[in-house]
């Protein structure tokens, strides 16, 4: 985890101090790590057996045995998006509840009597929805 964190803000400072290293660079070395830590790409099962969206791009997909987090795109709607993972939340107890759409935004966030949690957020922006959204396992 630190390793996550120190990278960029080693780049930000030799940036911020004239170095040699640019934007580009920053971003380059950033991805590198993300690559490395957290499985891009990868679109395998998270935990409690819910799944990654069918057919969306996975810039970022962390998972353990506790929690997976994970950043997709898509363009199918996000009353689509909302809609899959609800069908797997229910059947596993998961009480929802849904925001109200806000400016370019809804969420999906719910509890089960286990104490696992999901919380999903989907953003839309120039016709691609961003699902950011966690599972963590409870007690």
């Amino acid at each position: 985890m630190y390793k996550l964190a120190f990278v960029p803000v080693a780049c930000l400072a030799l940036i911020a101090c004239g170095g040699e290293t640019g934007e580009s660079d920053v971003i380059e070395a950033t991805s590198e790590l993300n690559d490395e830590v957290s499985g891009t790409g990868d679109t395998s099962g998270l935990v409690l057996g819910f799944e990654v969206y069918p057919d969306s791009e996975v810039p970022t997909n962390m998972s353990n045995d506790q929690l997976s987090m994970v950043l997709f795109e898509t363009r199918d709607s996000a009353e689509d998006i909302i809609a899959f993972y609800r069908e797997q939340a229910e059947p596993r107890g998961f009480e929802l509840s849904e925001s109200q759409p806000m400016d370019n935004q809804v969420s999906l966030r719910g509890k089960n009597p286990d104490g696992d949690e999901i919380n999903l957020l989907v953003t839309d922006e120039d016709g691609t929805r961003t699902g950011d959204m966690s599972i963590r396992v409870g007690n």
